[in-house]
């Protein structure tokens, strides 16, 4: 069995786990990542990057490597459960997810973390109990890695999470699917489309083009308690939904999938009720960094990522690693995130209907002061709180 010491161990390369890691390393702190999937890793998402994803990612030097890569989107088309349409201008990149892995990890190998492949197998605790690292299976054998301080960012499932002690663990509150395809007649299309059928229901389609004359067709589901998340139930949707709509069932009828469909869970609106203990900051979607209304992922957990990488640069600093000290972690996430997430989760309620959503999008074709603000809140120059009441939206 091998030993090694670190400042921060992070558990986790995805986009919160990367950015806590270049955060510290900025700092000229030892990061250790530890990452159970094959990397880069794949992920079930739309693959569009929305304009917080954007801002974070600039501030983490990636930026002029993204525009390489990616494909410039322009517009937002969504279709109504009664087929009305409206197009928004709405700006946003989009690129495969394993492709944004690889340029974060890149950049994290750039800063000099250490970002191995392997699986957390339980936490290493001192005499008195405290946290002070983890044990885990790499290259055949046994690591066990010392730190004062643990990040986790291992995503949606609860298991990583339960290991560490943390007994208020919400079940998933939503599922995601996606396919990869081919097109080689759309080369221009820069398009992202969303549908919301009653098929899918509460939940939406999409379809976004992507660099090198490719698609990601997918569909996400919010769950209602009891429901738990079923994967042959979202095959059968993406199916149907792929060939219901015109513009993917031409795609999708070429028959030219990339690999197999993918589907993941997701956590979303903060939904754990204790982010932070002795020595352990909890961020990304283990935290329910996603969006409550479009399960949108990727800009929330870089922000939640590098809150705890500045939380964690402040306990290093102070040699505190108390849940009293660490407990200002939460507190900054709630006063970054809980008026949006209060609003997003108040309008995913009400866009559970099918009626309210047909009226929406209706008015929204009709009135262009309506039409932008909603390009103002999706393009993130205006908060969905300020922009229009509920209790008008949906009057004929």
């Amino acid at each position: 069995m091998s030993l090694i010491r670190s400042d921060v161990i992070i558990v986790g390369a995805g986009p919160a786990g990367c950015a806590a890691a270049l955060h510290l390393a900025g700092q000229g702190h030892a990061v250790v990542l530890i990452e159970r999937l094959a990397l880069p890793q794949v992920k079930a998402c739309g693959d569009a990057l929305l304009p917080d994803a954007l801002r974070a990612l600039s501030r983490f030097g990636v930026a002029d490597a993204l525009a390489a890569v990616s494909k410039t989107l322009d517009t937002l088309h969504i279709t109504a459960p009664n087929g009305v349409e409206v197009e928004l201008a709405v700006r946003s990149l989009s690129l495969k997810r394993p492709d944004l892995h690889a340029l974060l990890h890149e950049r994290l190998r750039a800063c000099g973390v250490e970002l191995w492949r392997g699986e957390v197998l339980e936490p290493i605790r001192s005499s008195d109990g405290q946290l002070c690292g983890v044990r885990c299976r790499r290259d055949g054998g046994v690591t066990e890695i010392f730190a004062p301080l643990v990040i986790l960012a291992s995503g949606a499932r609860p298991e990583t999470m339960q290991r560490f002690g943390l007994v208020e663990v919400e079940a998933p509150t939503a599922v995601a699917i996606r396919a990869y395809y081919r097109d080689y007649d759309n080369p221009g299309d820069t398009t992202l489309r969303i549908a919301c059928h009653p098929a899918i229901a509460p939940g939406f389609f999409w379809m976004c083009p992507l660099p090198e004359r490719q698609y990601s067709i997918g569909c996400g589901h919010f769950l209602t308690p009891p429901e738990r998340p079923d994967q042959q139930y979202l095959l059968n949707r993406l199916e149907y939904l792929s060939r219901f709509y015109p513009v993917s069932a031409k795609i999708v009828g070429q028959e030219d999938m990339i690999g197999t469909p993918c589907s993941s869970v997701l956590r979303t609106g903060l939904v754990n009720a204790k982010l932070y203990a002795d020595g352990l900051l909890v961020t990304g979607e283990a935290a329910g960094s996603s969006s409550p209304l479009f399960g949108a992922g990727v800009g929330k957990a870089l922000e939640s990522g590098e809150l705890a990488g500045i939380v964690a640069a402040e306990a290093l600093a102070s040699k505190r690693f108390d849940a009293s000290f660490l407990a200002r972690y939460q507190e900054r996430l709630n006063e970054k995130f809980h008026e949006v997430y209060a609003a997003q989760s108040k309008a995913q309620q009400w866009l559970n209907s099918t009626k309210h959503l047909n009226i929406l999008i209706s008015k929204a074709g009709r009135q262009d002061k309506l039409r932008q603000k909603f390009e103002a809140v999706l393009n993130e120059d205006l908060p969905l709180s300020k922009a229009v009441s509920f209790w008008t939206f949906f009057l004929p």
